[in-house]
C-alpha cells in the first residue's frame, strides 16, 4: 500500500486523525537530534571524509542519482569512494552486506536490494555495502576496501555517523507545500520525517526536479529555500533521462520516441515525476502504478505484457524498477542521469552571501584535500 499517496488523497482528514501521533513522533525525533547534539548519544568518527546525501521527507527525491553523480565526482578526483546505505528490501540477515565488492562481485537481487544493487551496477569499481549501523558499514568499506571516502546514501536521520559534508536533497515540487503555514506535518500525519528545524544540518542543499520547471519558478523556490539558510548553497539540479533496451542493453535515441505510445510501468514513490518526464519527451503515456519497491510477479509480468499488447505500447521501466525484472524482461529502460548547476564566484560589489556564490563542490574539495 502506497501510504504516502493515500495521505496526499484524504488530505485534512488523513492529518487529524493522525496529529497526535506527529506530536508524539515530533517529540521522539527532537530528543533523539538533541542527544546527539549534547554528546549524550555517542557519534562515530571514520578515518576518512563522509558525505551523505538525504532528504526530510519520506519518498523519492532523487538521492540515488546524486550518490551515483558523488561517487562519479570524487572518483574524477582521484579518490577510491564506497557508497554505504541501510539497504532497503534487501533480504539478507547479515549486520553488514557486501553489495559489491568494487572487483566484479555484485550479490544478487533477493540479497542486496533495489537502489544499493542498482548503484553496483552504474559503478562497477566502486564497492557498495549496507546494514543498518552505518558506522559499522563504513568501517568495514575502509578496513577492507581501501576506500578514503564514503558516500552514505539516505543517511540524513542517521545521526550516529559523523559526516564532513550533509547534502540535503529537496524535491521542487514539495518545497512551496513544505513552507506552507500548515502545511509540513511530520509522520504520520505527513511526509516530513523530522521537523523543518533540520534543514539546519544541511551544508549543501540540492533542488531536485527542477527540469520540468520554468526558470521564474525555478528562482521562487530558490529563493523561499534561501531565506531560511542564509548561509548554505542552494542549487538546482537537472535530470536527463536516456533509453536503453532491458533485453540486450543496446541504447535507444529518447528523440525515436516521440509520439510513441507507451506503458510507463513503475513501483515508485513519486511515479508522477517519472511519467511527466517521459510525456515532455512528448511520448503519449499510460500510466501502470505499484507500490514503492514492489516485487512483480509473474502474473503480474505477464498482465503488463498483455496490456502493453492490446494497447500496442511500448513498456518503459525506470532503471531502479528494471533491477526487480527478469533480465529478459522486453522493455526499454529510462536511466535518470544528474545535472547540477554550479554557482559562480563573486562579482565586486556583490552583496550575496559567499556560501552561495563559491562553487559548492567546493565544500566537497575541501573535505578530501
Amino acid at each position: 500500500m502506497n501510504i504516502p499517496g493515500l495521505a496526499e488523497r484524504l488530505g485534512w482528514a488523513w492529518k487529524a486523525a493522525f496529529w497526535p501521533a506527529s506530536l508524539l513522533y515530533g517529540q521522539a525525533v527532537r530528543a533523539r537530534a538533541a542527544a546527539y547534539r549534547w554528546g549524550w548519544l555517542e557519534t562515530v568518527r571514520l578515518p576518512v571524509p563522509v558525505f551523505c546525501l538525504g532528504n526530510i521527507t519520506v519518498g523519492g527525491s532523487g538521492k540515488t542519482p546524486g550518490a551515483i553523480w558523488l561517487a562519479e565526482y570524487l572518483l574524477k578526483k582521484g579518490r577510491r569512494p564506497a557508497v554505504i546505505s541501510r539497504g532497503y528490501g534487501a533480504r539478507s540477515k547479515d549486520a553488514v552486506r557486501v553489495v559489491s565488492d568494487g572487483a566484479g562481485k555484485v550479490l544478487p537481487f533477493s540479497q542486496a536490494g533495489d537502489e544499493p544493487l542498482l548503484i553496483a551496477r552504474r559503478l562497477p569499481s566502486v564497492p557498495v555495502l549496507t546494514g543498518a549501523d552505518r558506522a559499522a558499514v563504513g568501517r568495514r568499506a575502509v578496513e577492507e576496501f581501501g576506500a578514503d571516502a564514503l558516500v552514505m546514501d539516505d543517511g540524513f536521520q542517521h545521526l550516529r555517523l559523523f559526516r564532513n559534508v550533509n547534502i540535503l536533497c529537496l524535491d521542487t515540487t514539495e518545497v512551496t507545500a513544505l513552507f506552507e503555514r500548515g502545511g509540513a506535518a511530520l509522520l504520520p500525519a505527513g511526509r516530513l520525517r523530522e521537523p523543518l528545524s533540520a534543514l539546519w544540518r544541511a551544508d549543501v542543499v540540492l533542488l531536485t526536479r527542477a527540469e520540468g520547471l520554468a526558470r521564474s519558478k525555478i528562482v521562487s523556490i530558490r529563493r523561499k529555500v534561501e531565506e531560511c539558510l542564509l548561509d548554505v548553497p542552494v542549487v538546482p539540479v537537472f535530470g536527463t533521462l536516456s533509453f536503453f533496451e532491458r533485453a540486450g542493453g543496446g541504447a535507444v535515441e529518447a528523440s525515436s520516441l516521440k509520439g510513441r505510445l507507451v506503458l510507463a510501468v513503475s513501483g515508485l514513490a513519486r511515479p508522477e515525476s517519472f511519467e511527466a518526464a517521459l510525456r515532455r519527451l512528448g511520448m503519449k503515456v499510460k500510466p501502470l502504478r505499484f507500490s514503492d519497491h514492489h516485487l512483480f510477479t509473474p502474473d503480474e509480468r505477464e498482465g503488463i505484457l498483455a496490456s502493453a499488447k492490446a494497447d500496442g505500447r511500448r513498456i518503459v521501466v525506470t532503471e531502479k524498477d528494471a533491477v526487480r525484472l527478469p533480465a529478459d524482461f522486453p522493455c526499454l529502460v529510462a536511466r535518470l542521469e544528474w545535472s547540477p548547476q554550479e554557482t559562480k564566484a563573486p562579482e565586486k560589489g556583490d552583496i550575496t552571501p559567499y556560501a552561495r556564490t563559491v562553487p559548492w563542490t567546493q565544500r566537497i574539495d575541501s573535505a578530501i584535500s
